[in-house]
């Protein structure tokens, strides 16, 4: 909606939730509308009244040949108008469909088409009214009519019979850019806008001008506090649009989300200007084919018909009419999120070694996608990036995917056909859990051997699960995976794992002891165990180097915590809110300890004085001096030998297993036979 001065009103959340309740209001009052309304036009009180949240007026045709009309063009009083700010006219067709909200500026003097044989109108204030409110001052009644259209020029175009025009004809004329239909051919006033109708036949010409023309009256849009404008909707019906450069002397720079969304566009032409465009932009928009930026946009590029950033590094967006399969140029580094969105002809992308990752949403709706194989290179598949791929059955995952997100592969053809759910429960691929349906009740959760990562938020806030016993196989364990499980009591980690996500066991109300084992080497970011009020007891194992923010924070039942000499930070308030921490065992040196880097909001742990844990005797292949030769030894003394950890005396002695004093793969070979039994050591 515009104001005079051309600005966009948008509404906010609680006006969309007042026209929702309006219309619930209209249903459950609609039957006492007595046949003879027509009688009346609506008008609302004047100066209208305070909270007139649910006051309708109603306008329904049944009279002569009611059965022939299609739609009523409503005329408005040039006197509306609402007060500024939270006042708004909702204007209802038949079977309650909103056709929009309005100012009373925007009202004032013009008219609405509303499809069908009645209209319902509500006034909605939350202030005293001033201002006249609204007046219906005339309907037509649209019955079917003979629109003709002189192009001018251009290539024919063939009479439409309507009661009202939907979308405009297209028409061509070389080397001539078309500039709208006008319902005059002297051309006076402005082009028309969609819905257009006429209550008799008509002719509507085609204007055309040698430079690119736009239309500022198919945007709506809004100026922001810096001064420039953001497009927020295009509403006009032309196949190749130009966007603005400038609306009233202020510069364009922003193209809003959805903003071409059901648009009838086939080119977008993009200026130099344009220095943001929304992710999903052009969503929706699926007779998009063609993506155009001016070579002098400084943060933009194109490349037949699709969207780069302007290094050409960053493939932005694929048009949605794209047809066949996409090859990714290998000067392609990333993918921005939502890049193929919407694609419903894509059949599939090939891909380079450079990109990574895939982006959250970047498939998502592909509809013709049947198979898909993850590349080799790609460590990261994003959140919902395979969402609504309804024919996709074949899904390739590969053993160098670290992260798959929420959701990433729900609603596709594999997802939705429950014979490949495990027990009806749990959803695997490729050594991957990817979900668990969590309408199922299933306490005791058993992992399948061979399981080699369980994707983020598989079992997030499945209150039912209470054990879950895990695969000596499993690697990894995303983001969120566990987070909110309140009735989770035992989650014993396996020996050979090695990274939790961010989160992973957060808000497990009811776990009281955990244990990480020396093959961990990550615990995320943030969060790991925030929150477990009844945990009491936590043990870190030797692979651990950081402690990250919050991973303990508000667990208030929490009395001991041991640690090893391989810790050298401990996070932001990791500690924060552990009012019952009484006691902190440390395996290692008091040199350790007293280099160990504490963030700050560490005031329960800091407070404490440490319990030392020495095992004066170390054992050659027992590199974590836990009594044992395990995997757990392999992983850290691989450490050693890539150089991402410095080995202390003691270790050095433990991991030169031939004592050349070097370490190196030699060791390695070494430790894997120590761990097989086929030789032993002193």
């Amino acid at each position: 909606m515009k104001n005079t001065d051309g600005r966009v009103v948008v509404m906010n959340k609680k006006v969309r939730l007042l026209s929702f309740l309006i219309c619930v209001c209209i249903v459950l009052s609609s039957f006492a509308v007595p046949s003879f309304a027509a009688s009346a036009l609506p008008e609302s009180a004047h100066p209208y009244k305070n909270n007139m949240e649910g006051v309708v007026t109603s306008y329904i045709y049944d009279g002569e040949n009611a059965d022939q009309v299609e739609a009523l063009k409503i005329y408005f009083s040039s006197n509306t108008a609402t007060a500024g700010g939270f006042d708004i006219i909702s204007i209802f067709g038949s079977n309650h469909l909103l056709i929009g909200d309005y100012s009373g500026r925007s009202l004032a003097g013009k008219s609405v088409i509303v499809p069908g044989k009645a209209v319902y109108i509500s006034l909605t204030t939350d202030a005293s009214g001033t201002a006249y409110g609204y007046k219906v001052v005339k309907v037509d009644h649209l019955f079917p009519v003979t629109y003709s259209f002189d192009t001018c020029g251009g290539t024919a175009v063939d009479d439409i019979y309507t009661s009202y025009l939907k979308a405009f004809p297209h028409t061509y004329k070389e080397g001539m850019f078309f500039a709208g239909w006008y319902d005059n051919p002297e051309y006076s006033g402005k082009p028309l806008t969609l819905p257009y109708g006429s209550d008799s036949d008509i002719t509507l010409y085609a204007a055309w001008s040698d430079e690119p023309y736009v239309n500022i009256d198919d945007y709506e849009y809004e100026i922001k506090s810096d001064n420039t404008v953001t497009l927020m909707k295009y509403l006009g019906s032309d196949e190749t649009v130009y966007l603005p450069e400038e609306i009233g002397g202020l510069p364009v720079t922003t193209v809003f989300s959805s903003a071409f969304k059901d648009a009838p566009v086939a080119t977008v032409k993009i200026g130099a200007g344009i220095t943001n465009i929304d992710n999903y932009a052009f969503n929706e928009c699926y007779t998009l084919r063609n993506i155009d930026v001016d070579e002098n946009n400084s943060v933009y590029s194109s490349k037949d018909g699709v969207l780069f950033d302007k290094s050409g590094k960053k493939l932005v967006k694929c048009p949605p009419a794209y047809e066949g399969e996409f090859i990714i140029s290998d000067g392609v580094t990333s993918l921005n999120a939502g890049v193929f969105d919407g694609c419903i002809k894509l059949s599939g992308v090939k891909f380079n070694s450079a990109v990574s990752t895939i982006p959250a949403y970047a498939f998502r709706n592909c509809q013709s996608l049947t198979a898909f194989e993850i590349p080799e290179k790609v460590t990261t598949v994003g959140e919902r990036a395979f969402d609504g791929c309804t024919a996709l059955s074949d899904i390739s995952l590969h053993n160098n995917v670290q992260s798959i997100g929420k959701d990433a592969f729900v609603n596709t053809a594999l997802y939705n056909d429950i014979s490949n759910w495990k027990d009806g429960i749990l959803l695997y691929e490729d050594g991957y859990l990817l979900a668990c349906k969590k309408d199922v009740s299933a306490n005791n959760i058993r992992i399948d051997e061979g399981t080699v990562s369980i994707a983020s938020y598989v079992f997030y806030k499945n209150e039912f699960v209470q054990t879950v016993t895990f695969p000596e196989s499993l690697d990894r364990v995303g983001d969120y995976a566990f987070f909110g499980c309140l009735g989770l009591e035992e989650a014993a980690l396996p020996d050979g794992l090695t990274t939790l996500g961010n989160h992973a066991f957060a808000k497990c109300t009811a776990l009281k002891s955990v244990v990480v084992p020396d093959s961990v080497t990550s615990l995320g970011k943030i969060g790991l165990f925030d929150g477990n009020t009844a945990l009491e007891t936590a043990e870190i194992g030797f692979g651990v180097t950081e402690l990250p923010a919050n991973i303990f924070r508000n667990c208030t039942a929490l009395k001991t915590v041991t640690i090893t000499g391989s810790l050298k930070k401990i996070g932001k308030t990791a500690f924060s809110g552990c009012s019952s921490l009484a006691d902190v065992y440390f395996k290692g040196k008091a040199e350790q300890w007293s280099s160990l880097n504490i963030d700050v909001g560490n005031e329960a742990f800091t407070a404490l004085t440490p319990h030392f844990i020495r095992v004066e005797t170390w054992k050659k292949g027992d590199v974590n001096n836990d009594g044992k030769i395990n995997v757990a030894d392999m992983f850290i003394l691989k450490s050693f030998i890539l150089g991402s950890r410095m080995p202390d005396e003691d270790e050095t002695y433990a991991a030169d297993i031939n004592g050349d004093g070097k370490i190196n793969p030699v060791d390695g070979h070494l430790t894997i036979q120590l761990i097989l039994g086929i030789i032993s050591v002193g």
